[in-house]
């Protein structure tokens, strides 16, 4: 049972995890999705629609002038569940960019094993509805995910920035461009993008998200669900379009502390902390 003391106001808050649990790390040294000479396993690939996700020393995204809709989904073999919270974190850039495109779509995020994406959009083509971004479209299957994660890039309907997907309806938290931005449909820059979530111990959770080490947004959500096994997952898709991810880290919350920022002072520490951390491969 966690004790959570508050000091001051929680409005402006930053959540840095000080000690943690590496649950998953990838650096993408060209040996396949499935090899992880790191930590947590390798990677599961989903195509949907004519696409595909590869190491080849990047996990990389890439098309070739196919068709917008052309996509597919990679998740990690391993599940993870946390009493506490977690923290993700991803470095990316995208090339060979020709302007917005309504198509395009790149997210990556939790998602709680209810959902098998070993059959995502199952039957999913060029022109059906299934099989599309699980971080920001609120169509009847991806909405019925359960989890949170970054919807990267503007698309006509979804939200740009943090979202929590609560099993029947995509809930924005943020949209980007408070104090940093998401790389545009035009930038080849390189990006880090770091979200946490974690208990609050009354049920809700706390939500920070940074761009390049600039924190963006921070908030609280009444209710999360800590006890589900939750997966990483990247989406994507396009025609005209390179992404690539330099590197992935999953951690876990062991001892939780914040620094305080902005106009606001905030303290948040547990009192008693035991994660309930379990490794499965489904």
């Amino acid at each position: 049972m966690h004790t959570l003391s508050r000091i001051a106001a929680l409005s402006v808050l930053s959540i840095s995890l000080a000690h943690s649990d590496t649950l998953y790390h990838d650096t993408f040294d060209n040996d396949g999705l499935e090899a992880n000479t790191r930590t947590g396993g390798g990677l599961l690939l989903r195509k949907i629609a004519g696409r595909t996700w590869l190491d080849n020393g990047h996990l990389s995204f890439t098309t070739r002038n196919s068709h917008y809709r052309t996509r597919a989904i990679v998740y990690t073999e391993n599940t993870w569940q946390s009493s506490t919270g977690f923290r993700v974190d991803l470095t990316y850039r995208i090339l060979a960019v020709k302007g917005a495109i309504a198509g395009s779509t790149l997210s990556w995020g939790l998602i709680s094993t209810e959902t098998d994406l070993s059959k995502y959009g199952t039957g999913g083509t060029k022109e059906s509805a299934t099989g599309y971004n699980p971080f920001g479209a609120d169509d009847p299957e991806s909405s019925a995910i359960y989890g949170i994660g970054i919807n990267a890039l503007q698309s006509p309907g979804q939200n740009r920035g943090l979202n929590f997907i609560n099993g029947s309806h995509v809930i924005p938290l943020h949209n980007s461009g408070q104090n940093a931005q998401l790389p545009s449909e035009t930038s080849s820059d390189l990006v880090t993008v770091s979200f946490s979530i974690l208990s609050d111990g009354t049920g809700g959770a706390q939500w920070a998200y940074s761009i390049n080490n600039t924190e963006e947004a921070n908030g609280r959500l009444p209710n999360f669900d800590f006890s589900k096994d939750f997966r990483f997952a990247i989406y994507s898709q396009d025609d005209n379009r390179h992404i690539l991810v330099d590197s992935v880290k999953v951690t876990t919350a062991d001892v939780s502390t914040s620094n305080a920022t902005s106009h606001h002072a905030a303290l948040i520490s547990f009192g008693s902390t035991s994660v309930n951390l379990t490794s499965s491969s489904k």
